[in-house]
């Protein structure tokens, strides 16, 4: 991991909320292995355990909006370029109509 600088707080939790309502697909496994990183070694990186980056690398759970800003900055993109939402809710797309 040398290399690279962390700029993260120092409070922040593992906090995640399962997949819903708004599915949402992410490049989290893909950019962690291009920079050569087990998940043991994001995890500590970004302060949060190694069961959270399997879980948000499955689907399995979708980051809170402070953690996936950490994520993120650490690869050096935007949220959208990471997290890719698909659809939303009924009345979001009637309003649209």
């Amino acid at each position: 991991m040398a290399g690279y600088l962390f700029f993260y707080r120092k409070d922040v939790k593992e906090t995640c909320q399962r997949g819903g309502a708004y599915p949402v697909d992410n490049h989290v496994e893909k950019l962690r292995k291009e920079r050569g990183l087990s998940q043991e070694e994001f995890a500590r990186a970004i302060r949060v355990s190694r069961q959270t980056v399997s879980s948000i690398e499955t689907g399995k759970y979708n980051p809170s909006l402070d953690l996936a800003f950490i994520i993120a900055d650490f690869f050096g993109k935007t949220i959208e370029e990471i997290f890719i939402h698909h659809g939303g809710t009924d009345h979001e797309k009637e309003s649209s109509d």
